[in-house]
């Protein structure tokens, strides 16, 4: 395949339709090439014998121009004409040249959506997080991994349990599942038993998938089923929130239940991904719709578009009251992708569970969605593509100062013990580790002895 000069590649890159130079005789496979990565439904005629590369509207289908089967000296594969005269060696070189742009297309492009973002009208967009060097050059590390000396519990037990909570009497934890109940746990005598369910329709039958309730085989069946993810007890009256990922926002009494929904839409849109949320004293509820674009089951598109709607790798405070009423501020810049956020009950410090780290990659492709765009639709795994450029992420939870200073970092870098943290919970002496894609719990005690790398961190804050 011919190299393509660079003012193909920057029309490439600003997405821009190519118009090479006349007489082109000595690019005809770059402009080939560059008149398949155009926006859809252009076309480009050449100067050289006709050659014409029509693309249709949609991405879904391919303009066929009239042909002449019997016309040796024309030659049409996949929407592309051409009129390549006399001369076998040149036909030759230029059939190559048109196969390799074609095939160049069909993996860049993905006009059969046969990679693993066909079923998505995917539309990333350019964001700048904190540069790299200064966020990680800034954040303390946990080169013991402490998160290894926790335990896993309820192994088996509990199926993608994201969010925990204690109610007014201290039992628990109260728990969220993959196949959409709310359980609580009873200690060693009872075990676990269901306490809430987000519709009336939940059945065993179609809904208790056991550990595949958190895999793909289990995703057609979450909007029937439900997926209960952030929970809150109003600590003045015992009932208990529930953001549901399908359902909205929805309580169900102290005694249990099928939980009522309270909100289903905001702003006269639908909730598509309600995720987490919390209390106000002065009785308001706050909760998170972590997309506008798409659902649960769709989660990682969130990720790899970026959008505003979606999580970003910062934290933001919002002012309910006070001079700065109403103001949206940077809490923190963070080494990852953050999920729940919990007060830790003793003062203004909270919890943060992160997906670590992230990488030069990572920084590069989001300042460059056209980039992203082609990278995405490559036909390989998307789980591949993610690893590829540095995605392959590990535990880190951190507890933050009120004025967004790193107090403590925790980590498991291999994943012995701790995986896809959703959740930090500080309860009398120990932390409770919620995860959405794992069948367990970890707990680990703190403080006393996790302190022991609390000198690094003083030397990052001072």
């Amino acid at each position: 395949m011919c190299a393509c000069s660079s003012d193909v590649m920057l029309a490439v890159q600003q997405q821009l339709t190519y118009s090479p130079p006349s007489p082109c005789t000595q690019d005809v496979c770059c402009t080939v090439l560059s008149s398949f990565l155009m926006h859809r439904g252009t076309s480009l005629h050449h100067p050289i014998k006709n050659l014409s590369i029509y693309r249709s509207a949609s991405a879904r289908s391919i303009a066929f121009p009239h042909f002449d089967p019997f016309q040796p000296d024309q030659v049409l594969w996949m929407g592309i004409r051409a009129n390549f005269g006399n001369g076998g060696g040149t036909r030759h070189r230029l059939l190559h040249c048109l196969l390799s742009a074609v095939a160049v297309a069909v993996v860049f492009l993905d006009p059969f959506r046969l990679g693993p973002l066909g079923r998505h009208d995917y539309r990333p967009v350019k964001h700048y997080p904190a540069p790299y060097r200064e966020v990680m050059a800034g954040w303390p590390r946990d080169h013991r991994s402490r998160l290894r000396m926790g335990r896993r519990e309820f192994a088996g037990d509990v199926d993608g349990p994201e969010s925990l909570e204690f109610d007014l009497e201290g039992r628990g934890p109260y728990t969220g599942l993959a196949d959409g109940r709310v359980v609580r746990w009873m200690g060693e005598g009872a075990g676990w038993e269901t306490f809430a369910l987000v519709t009336a329709n939940w059945s065993e039958e179609a809904c208790a998938n056991g550990v595949n309730s958190t895999k793909a085989k289990q995703h057609g069946d979450e909007e029937l089923c439900g997926r209960p993810l952030g929970l809150r007890f109003d600590r003045s009256t015992g009932d208990l929130y529930i953001a549901d990922a399908y359902r909205g926002l929805m309580v169900v009494g102290r005694d249990g239940g099928v939980a009522t929904p309270l909100a289903t839409h905001a702003q006269g849109e639908r909730i598509l991904f309600a995720n987490d949320l919390d209390l106000h004293g002065n009785g308001s509820i706050f909760f998170t719709d972590t997309s506008t674009r798409y659902n649960r089951r769709d989660h990682f598109m969130i990720l790899l578009e970026g959008e505003a709607t979606g999580r970003l790798l910062r934290l933001m405070r919002y002012w309910l009251e006070g001079p700065a009423a109403g103001k949206v501020e940077v809490f923190a810049d963070l080494p990852g992708f953050p999920d729940n956020v919990r007060a830790n009950g003793e003062g203004h410090r909270y919890w943060v569970a992160i997906d670590c780290c992230r990488t030069r990659a990572e920084e590069f492709l989001s300042q460059r969605p056209w980039l992203r765009a082609i990278y995405f639709r490559l036909p390989l795994k998307l789980g591949v593509l993610a690893r590829l450029v540095g995605m392959d992420m590990y535990t880190v939870v951190s507890l933050l100062d009120g004025d967004g200073k790193v107090v403590e970092v925790l980590e498991d870098r291999r994943g012995e013990v701790a995986k896809l943290v959703s959740e930090v919970r500080e309860v009398e002496g120990k932390l409770w580790l919620g995860t959405v894609a794992h069948n367990h719990i970890v707990t680990i005690p703190y403080p006393p002895y996790l302190r022991a790398g609390h000198d690094e961190l003083k030397k990052v804050n001072a």
